[in-house]
């Protein structure tokens, strides 16, 4: 739904959306780590997302506006190599930073009229189910590792499911083997995502000691 505001008007709001993001990660980081540095991770974070969105929106459609996943692709290799760097977390800030997105997400998409309200609906529940997960994902018997990286992970896979559906229902879209960038990308990234909480959940390496036993046992029968 686009709500005909004047492009002022949205550039502040998209402004305020940014504002309002970087403090949300900034206060839930102010006393664990250096105020500096989680600063300018701020202020890289949306800048590489800026930059992807609006470079892969240009590759993919041949004109000026915003692709989501290329501002994700981006900040998320930002965040990764500033973790890396600096010796931090980067499942925590992971799963920080992803419900925070799904947040903004929801703004800028009722701010921007994002091709209607459909990805404002994705995002919102997403941020609804980033919660749940935040406050439960320990306590799921199959995820037995209880590692962080859950909430990101899920954030991710459930943006990419819902993109694919936003995808079907917005026509003119680019398609290749009858599916848009948008939905190759996002099928993509919902398979790896699934599969990267399979590994991290503990259970392969569960199922690989279960193997050795029984190897061991019929070799020692033998």
């Amino acid at each position: 739904m686009d709500w005909g505001l004047p492009a002022v008007l949205r550039i502040i709001g998209v402004s305020g959306v940014v504002v309002w993001s970087g403090f949300l990660i900034w206060r839930q980081t102010r006393f664990e780590f250096d105020q500096e540095k989680v600063l300018s991770l701020i202020v890289s974070l949306g800048w590489w997302f800026a930059a992807g969105s609006i470079a892969g929106r240009y590759l993919i459609s041949r004109d000026f506006g915003w692709w989501v996943w290329g501002g994700i692709i981006l900040s998320g290799w930002t965040l990764r190599r500033w973790c890396r760097i600096n010796q931090w977390d980067f499942w925590e800030w992971f799963d920080l930073v992803a419900g925070v997105y799904l947040g903004a997400g929801v703004l800028a998409s009722l701010i921007l009229g994002l091709g209607n309200w459909y990805y404002a609906l994705v995002f919102a529940s997403g941020w609804v189910i980033a919660g749940w997960t935040a406050r439960n994902y320990r306590k799921i018997r199959w995820y037995k590792s209880g590692k962080p990286g859950m909430v990101g992970l899920v954030s991710l896979m459930w943006s990419a499911a819902g993109i694919i559906v936003v995808a079907l229902l917005k026509p003119g879209n680019i398609y290749w083997v009858g599916l848009s960038p948008e939905q190759w990308i996002s099928a993509w990234i919902l398979v790896a995502a699934g599969v990267t909480i399979y590994l991290r959940s503990g259970r392969q390496a569960e199922g690989n000691i279960n193997v050795w036993q029984k190897l061991k046992k019929a070799k020692w029968r033998g």
